[in-house]
């Protein structure tokens, strides 16, 4: 399982789901409905790419999204309590965060049980810890 967690929906994009605006149900659609205490559908929402990966996509909704997750109940497990619903499915879900920490990146890391950290291979990122991007 794949879970794009960037507005931008690259990896959304990336999969071959352009048109990602005119998609009617997004991670930014579940993440509204876990906090308003909607049921969410089984399997709603998820895209199956045919190379044997499924999808949870974005779009720019997201954006907005990071201002709800401000005030809501909870707000840093609710990617985990939807997720958690979805684990027993998947050997792995990997989760494509924006490059910055906001209320997503923090929901996606209180979900996730390992994280990998993509740097440039450059000096001072390898040496100091500190991620540097362009």
């Amino acid at each position: 399982m794949l879970v794009d967690a960037d507005q931008q929906g690259d990896l959304t994009t990336s999969l071959g789901w352009v048109d990602q605006d005119n998609l009617s149900v997004t991670l930014s659609t579940q993440i509204e409905m876990i906090i308003r205490d909607e049921t969410i559908e089984a399997g709603e929402g998820i895209l199956h790419h045919g190379e044997g990966v499924d999808l949870i996509q974005a779009n720019i909704e997201l954006s907005g999204m990071e201002i709800t997750l401000v005030n809501a109940m909870s707000r840093k497990f609710i990617m985990k309590s939807y997720l958690s619903r979805l684990k027993k499915d998947y050997d792995y879900i990997l989760i494509d965060c924006m490059p910055s920490l906001g209320m997503l990146t923090i929901n996606a890391l209180v979900a996730v049980d390992s994280v990998i950290v993509p740097v440039l291979a450059h000096y001072l990122p390898l040496t100091n810890g500190i991620i540097y991007s362009n």
